[in-house]
């Protein structure tokens, strides 16, 4: 009966190796194809959509605004409740970035440190949409952010 066991566990030693192979290559090949893969377009700013990758700011409105909030900053700052009313998780993430670029640009002006890694997808977005807007005043962005909640949908 030694010698059963004894076999049993050298049959198991020689399976258990080409299984761990197996699953390494497996994995490996999971990374390297997360790793091939195309990022998608990032949309430009423009103040008119030339093409089917260009958020229009320009022409942006956004309902049921009234000429009450005279000041640019009053205006931003309705802005920005309004935006958060409206965001949900359907919007589109170029309409997300797009708006925290501008608001970031607005609150704190260029975009300054080093763009975040590879592996830190969402920060990095963030961080591109903001240096995007790179140069641009504190009033132009209140103003871009402003327009670009009326792309809410």
């Amino acid at each position: 009966s030694q010698l059963v066991v004894d076999g049993y566990d050298a049959l198991c030693q020689l399976l258990v190796l080409p299984a761990l192979l197996g699953l390494a290559t497996l994995l490996l090949a999971g990374v390297v194809f997360s790793f091939s893969r195309v990022p998608a377009p990032q949309p430009k700013i423009s103040s008119g959509a030339d093409s089917d990758n260009e958020l229009d700011v320009g022409t942006a409105t956004t309902p049921g605004w009234d000429d009450k909030a005279k000041t640019l900053d009053a205006r931003f700052q309705k802005a920005q409740k309004e935006a958060t009313r409206r965001l949900r998780n359907e919007t589109p993430e170029e309409v997300k970035l797009l708006l925290y670029g501008f608001y970031d640009q607005a609150k704190y002006g260029d975009c300054r440190g080093d763009r975040p890694g590879f592996f830190s997808k969402r920060e990095r977005a963030k961080w591109d949409a903001w240096s995007r807007l790179r140069g641009m005043s504190k009033e132009e962005a209140m103003e871009g952010y402003i327009k670009a909640t009326g792309l809410i949908e």
